[in-house]
Order: structure tokens, then C-alpha cells, then sequence
């Protein structure tokens, strides 16, 4: 039974070194995706070109969305496909890789690998509902809905999405949602690692605060304005790296 995507946006990367190759790929996902829009009515692809492994790399690392697939051509000398599965996975991305190559020797086209597809070019078409249906699957496994903690020897549970901002302030996080307010032990940056596991875009703004982008109504000056009215101060060093991320996740969330 196909699983039905809840996200309108499927991020999807074609690496090739021949641009003539890259604008192919586009041209067949949006085709395959036309041809099969009544078994997948809420997708959407959004397809980003790379020349390299290495340009894909410096996307994940500064995105505020990831890719969800990365189609791989397995054939490039320099950055190789299976070179850039193994830097992926040590940045801890999650991202399914489909290895395309002209042709495979043996019975293992469409095998999986990991989280990952080898398939032979001709044969993708009939690949693709097998593809995208693991990406429903594996999505829905690795989501977080809930931040999960105990402070004072009480356990506490808070949904993701309810999460406004935290504060670091000495050595407590203070988390402010949108019934209250509560605190924890973890670090700003253990925070943002977790809470980035979520169908949330999380931003480290200043030494002191996180900001869930989703309850970002704008940027004035040197500040972030929340839906609650709140100000949140950008600092000096976390500027750019913030402007770049909110303008990021406001293009890539229409």
C-alpha cells in the first residue's frame, strides 16, 4: 500500500556534470509526476541542480530545508556517487540516494542499499511509485512530533510545533510555546539538533535564542518578530547565517 505525503514538497537533487543531463532529469520528474497526479495529488517536486558532490554537500550544509532524494549519476570520476553517499552520511543528512547508471550487471537493479536506489536510467519510470513510496515511509519514521525531556526527575513532553523560541539563560533552557513557558537542561545546540528533526525549520539567531521560522511573521532591523508580537534579537555574528536561512525557508515554502 503506497503512503500518501503529507508535505507538498518533495526537494529533489539531480548531480550530473553534463547540464544537458540535469535539465533531462527535471523534464522526466515533472512528466512522471503530471502522468501520475491521481495517485499523488499533494506532491510537488522542487528540483535543484548540482555539477558535483561537492556542491550538494555545501547545499546540505547550509540549507534550511534538505533533499529528501538526490538523483546520483554513479559514473562521475571526480566526487563519485558512492564518495558522496559516504559524505552525506557523515554529516548525519538524511537524504535517499538513487544511484543511475546506463546499465547494471546482475539482478540487483532497484535493489536497496542502505536508504538508497541503484537503477538503471531507461528503467526509472517504473521505479519512481516505489521510490516515492519509501520516501512517505521513511519520512513518517524518522519525523519527531514530540520533544521528549525530564527536568527535576519529572518527564515532560511538549509537541514540536507548539515551540515559539528557546532562551538560554545561565544554564537552563527556557522553551516558549504557545500555551507557556517551560525549562530543560539541554544546550541551544542539542536543542536545534533534535528539534530540526521535525517538519520544523529551527534558527540559531544569537548565542541565546532558537527560533522556530514558522512563527516568524518578519525581520526589521536586527530583530525577528514572532506571530505573538515577541522580539527576538539578531546578533552580529548569527546575521547572515540567519537572513540567509529565513529567506531560504520563505522561497522554498510556497
Amino acid at each position: 500500500m503506497e503512503c500518501n505525503l503529507r508535505e507538498k514538497v518533495c526537494r529533489v537533487g539531480i548531480c550530473d556534470k553534463n547540464a544537458l543531463e540535469i535539465q533531462k532529469g527535471t523534464n522526466f520528474l515533472n512528466q512522471w509526476l503530471s502522468e501520475n497526479r491521481e495517485r499523488y495529488p499533494n506532491l510537488k517536486f522542487k528540483i535543484y541542480g548540482f555539477s558535483t558532490g561537492a556542491e550538494v554537500c555545501e547545499y546540505l550544509d547550509h540549507a534550511a530545508n534538505t533533499l529528501q532524494i538526490l538523483f546520483q549519476d554513479i559514473k562521475m570520476k571526480k566526487d563519485g556517487g558512492i564518495q558522496t553517499a559516504q559524505e552525506i552520511a557523515d554529516k548525519g543528512k538524511k537524504v535517499i540516494l538513487v544511484f543511475l547508471t546506463d546499465y547494471i550487471q546482475g539482478n540487483v537493479e532497484g535493489e536497496m542499499w542502505g536508504h538508497n536506489f541503484f537503477c538503471v536510467k531507461r528503467s526509472l519510470h517504473e521505479w519512481m511509485p516505489k521510490i516515492i513510496d519509501y520516501l512517505g515511509h521513511f519520512q513518517k519514521q524518522r519525523e519527531r512530533k514530540n520533544f521528549e525531556w525530564e527536568w527535576r526527575q519529572t518527564k515532560k513532553s511538549l509537541p514540536i510545533k507548539n515551540i515559539l523560541y528557546c532562551e538560554r539563560e545561565l544554564r537552563v533552557t527556557h522553551i516558549y510555546h504557545k500555551n507557556g513557558q517551560e525549562r530543560c537542561g539541554f544546550k541551544l545546540s542539542e536543542m536545534e539538533e533534535f528539534l530540526n528533526q521535525s517538519r520544523e525549520v529551527f534558527c540559531r539567531c544569537h548565542n541565546s535564542f532558537l527560533v522556530n521560522l514558522y512563527h516568524v511573521v518578519s525581520i526589521r532591523g536586527n530583530n525577528l518578530y514572532l506571530e505573538n508580537e515577541k522580539m527576538i534579537p539578531i546578533s552580529r555574528s548569527h546575521k547572515k547565517e540567519t537572513l540567509e536561512k529565513y529567506n531560504t525557508w520563505l522561497r522554498d515554502d510556497l
